[in-house]
């Protein structure tokens, strides 16, 4: 099924986690232009200052009945995304078209749930924020069928 770009982008803004917040702005733009192309989005963070003290006081989390191990890296900007078939390869492809002074790092943390992420340190965290927004702006500049497209021989 087809939509347009405000549709994805109301869609995500009606997005509210269990305590009731609603995406953060530094990392909504990823969120609407991964889903924009397709991918199951489930979590994401901006990434927070805060975070920090959170990692000293409570050094795992637990997530889907995983215990998990905090660091300063779940401090940084993220999104997760539920993997289907060709999504690993899809985002891989994605991240060879972004150019960029920064890595974007893909990782599982179970075999249906992977995360996104720009590869930095906490004492960054505006500049990868920035990165995230950017990434999430190109992608949205993308055409919706862009894997289509490339799947088919064809081109941007």
């Amino acid at each position: 099924m087809k939509r347009n770009l405000d549709e994805i982008r109301q869609e995500v803004e009606r997005i509210t986690d269990g305590a009731g917040k609603r995406v953060d702005e530094k990392i909504k733009p990823l969120v609407i232009g991964l889903r924009w192309l397709g991918f199951e989005t489930q979590n994401s963070c901006q990434g927070h200052f805060t975070c920090l003290l959170d990692v000293l006081k409570k050094p795992w989390y637990c997530f889907r009945g995983f215990h998990l191990s905090w660091s300063a890296e779940d401090c940084l900007p993220w999104v997760q995304i539920t993997i289907h078939s060709g999504d690993r390869e899809r985002i891989e492809k994605l991240l060879s078209m972004w150019t960029s002074s920064y890595q974007w790092i893909f990782e599982g943390l179970t075999d249906e749930i992977w995360r996104l992420r720009p590869q930095g340190r906490w004492w960054n965290l505006r500049e990868l924020q920035r990165e995230s927004l950017n990434l999430g702006f190109f992608l949205q500049q993308l055409p919706e069928d862009l894997f289509d497209r490339l799947e088919g021989g064809g081109s941007l």
